[in-house]
């Protein structure tokens, strides 16, 4: 089952559309453009877990085996860092792709915080939201009111 190009093409026009706006701030007084691009691009290489597991039977040890499978996935954060990988584990139901921020390394604050997304994304939807809550579509993306791109994403 390949994912749908419809869904890259959004996913590439909030990436470069946010690239654009680099300088826009959050209400947070942090830059809106790494902190959407990053998760976005957390996300495709988290649905790219799920693909792997779609098409292998079984959930991938690490995103070198995802990125043999796939390569059009991407392989790294806004900040040009590999991304962190924690492997499907069964009894929690989830794996996670992680941004260690800005300055690359666990933890921090504003830019140099860890972003999480879970795979299988379908049935982590909720905490994947609420990791991109707050992070909004440049204002010529928005649509009816509607400025968070997550939201824009789903649909």
């Amino acid at each position: 089952m390949r994912m749908k190009p419809v869904i890259y093409g959004i996913i590439s026009v909030v990436i470069a559309t946010t690239a654009i706006g680099c300088g826009r701030q959050s209400a947070a007084g942090l830059t809106t453009k790494p902190l959407s691009s990053c998760t976005a691009l957390l996300n495709i290489a988290s649905q790219g877990c799920d693909l792997y597991h779609s098409g292998r039977g079984a959930w991938p040890n690490s995103l070198d085996e995802v990125f043999t499978f796939r390569d059009d996935l991407p392989r790294k954060d806004a900040w040009g860092h590999d991304f962190g990988f924690t492997p499907f584990d069964g009894s929690k139901g989830y794996g996670e792709v992680i941004s260690y921020g800005q300055d690359g390394k666990p933890g921090g604050t504003g830019e140099d915080s860890d972003i999480v997304i879970r795979f299988p994304v379908k049935d982590n939807i909720d905490w994947d939201r609420q990791q991109a809550a707050g992070i909004k579509l440049p204002p010529q993306m928005q649509k009816n009111g509607q400025s968070d791109w997550y939201e824009f994403y789903l649909r």
